[in-house]
């Protein structure tokens, strides 16, 4: 078995069930790959995890792949998602912990910063924030307001944050 092959011609043999022949492609293409996530990670560890994970969904996506296309520019673009998910996973998320979802069940309860907070929001969001509060889901708020569901949870996130930040809630 010549391991000298062109692109087109490993991609062929893979397809055909030849998988030896991918390490044609993972000796030609580490490098690059691994060069791109090294500029960007201080752990060298990180880089070689998302390396490996980038050839991974390479060879699972192989069958759609074109053999008359260039590899690099499929390969980058599967590393500059896999970074954004490897951000997003080690971005803090933020919840309504207990401590603020009590405070914001009754009304009556709203301790004055409490209810500065949802007086401050614009009504839209007071509204969501209320009926989040008052155990209503995701998908119940959009319902009941007439608005897309991604449109509900990016509000809320960004009230959270908003929250927090002025705060400085553990949220």
């Amino acid at each position: 078995m010549s391991m000298t092959l062109n692109d087109r011609e490993a991609i062929t043999k893979i397809k055909e069930g030849k998988i030896e022949y991918f390490k044609v492609i993972v000796d030609k293409y580490t490098r690059i790959i691994f060069g791109y996530f090294r500029k960007r990670l201080s752990i060298k560890e990180d880089a070689e995890d998302l390396t490996q994970n980038c050839f991974i969904k390479f060879y699972k996506n192989i069958e759609k792949f074109n053999e008359d296309k260039e590899i690099s520019p499929y390969l980058v673009q599967i590393a500059k998602n896999e970074l954004k998910m490897f951000y997003r996973q080690k971005k803090p998320t933020l919840s309504l912990n207990e401590e603020m979802a009590g405070k914001l069940e009754n009304e009556t309860n709203f301790s004055k910063d409490y209810l500065e907070i949802i007086n401050g929001l614009p009504k839209k969001q007071a509204k969501i924030l209320k009926l989040l509060s008052e155990g209503f889901s995701y998908q119940e708020i959009a319902d009941k307001l007439d608005r897309p569901l991604n449109t509900i949870k990016t509000i809320i996130r960004r009230v959270r944050l908003k929250i927090g930040k002025q705060h400085k809630w553990e949220i």
